[in-house]
C-alpha cells in the first residue's frame, strides 16, 4: 500500500540538483526514492529529510546507475515501498575525459535504461498510473564542447532520446521530457573551472543557481501537455521550451 499519494525516483539525489528535487517534490507531497552511487552522503541526507518530511515519505538507495541490474533492483525497491512511481528523474550525471565510456555509461545509457525501467512501473498498458519522466541533459546538448566532447556527446544524445519519445504519452500515458539547463552551480560546474576554456565559457553563459533549475522541473511537471519537449534554463532567457528547426518532422 501507498504510503504517499504520489512518488518520484530520482537519479543522483545525493547532493547538487538530485539533492535540490527531492527536496522540492517531498514539499509537493511526493514520495522520494534517493538514488546515488555516493552510500555515505546518500544515507546523511535522506536522514535530514526524513526528519522534516517523515521517515516513510524518503528512502535511500545506494546504485551505481551504469550497472544494470543495480539500477533495476532500485527501481523495484522504490516501487515496492510506495506502490507507486508518478515521476522519474534521470539526473545522474559525470564528465571525465579520461574515461570517456564512463561519461556514456552514466549521462546515455543509464538515461536510456532508467526510461524503459520507468516505462515498465509506470505505462497505463502494464497497469501503472501514467506519469512524467525527466532526462537531465545540458546546454552543452545544444552546442558543441571543444573540451569536453564526449559529455557533450552524451548530452546531445539524451536530447534526441528524449524527443523521440513524444509519442509515449498516447500510447502509454507517460510523457518523456528533457531539462536543459546551462552551467549551474554544482560540484561538477566547480571541478570544471579547472578547465580554461570551461572558465571562458562561462564568463559569457553565467552560472545557474540550483533553485533556478528546480523551477524547471517543477515546470515540467506543471506543463501536462508537453511530450518530447526540451525545456532549457538560462540566465538569459529564463526557462524555455527550445524550438527545432526540423520539428515538424517527427516520425
Amino acid at each position: 500500500m501507498s504510503v504517499v499519494g504520489r512518488a518520484a525516483l530520482i537519479t543522483g539525489a545525493a547532493s547538487g540538483l538530485g539533492l535540490s528535487f527531492s527536496r522540492a517534490l517531498l514539499e509537493k507531497g511526493y514520495g522520494v526514492s534517493m538514488i546515488d552511487v555516493n552510500r555515505w552522503e546518500g544515507n546523511k541526507q535522506v536522514r535530514i529529510l526524513q526528519d522534516t518530511f517523515g521517515r516513510e515519505t524518503a528512502i535511500f538507495t545506494q546504485c551505481d546507475v551504469s550497472d544494470g541490474s543495480q539500477l533495476a533492483s532500485a527501481f523495484k525497491k522504490a516501487f515496492d515501498h510506495f506502490g507507486r512511481l508518478d515521476v522519474v528523474c534521470n539526473n545522474a550525471g559525470v564528465s571525465s575525459r579520461a574515461d570517456w565510456h564512463k561519461t556514456i555509461d552514466i549521462n546515455l545509457n543509464a538515461v536510456i535504461h532508467g526510461t524503459f525501467l520507468a516505462l515498465e512501473y509506470m505505462s497505463t498498458q502494464r497497469g501503472g498510473h501514467g506519469g512524467l519522466v525527466v532526462n537531465t541533459a545540458s546546454f552543452g546538448g545544444l552546442v558543441p564542447m571543444s573540451f569536453e566532447p564526449t559529455y557533450s556527446a552524451s548530452k546531445h544524445g539524451v536530447i534526441g532520446f528524449t524527443r523521440s519519445l513524444f509519442r509515449l504519452v498516447d500510447s502509454d500515458g507517460v510523457r518523456v521530457n528533457s531539462l536543459c539547463p546551462s552551467f549551474t552551480d554544482t560540484p561538477m560546474v566547480v571541478e570544471g573551472r579547472k578547465n580554461p576554456d570551461f572558465d571562458k565559457m562561462l564568463e559569457v553563459t553565467g552560472v545557474l543557481s540550483i533553485d533556478e533549475v528546480t523551477r524547471g522541473l517543477l515546470q515540467l511537471i506543471r506543463d501536462e501537455d508537453k511530450s518530447g519537449e526540451v525545456l532549457t534554463v538560462t540566465m538569459k532567457h529564463g526557462l524555455r521550451y527550445e524550438r527545432f528547426r526540423y520539428e515538424a518532422a517527427k516520425l
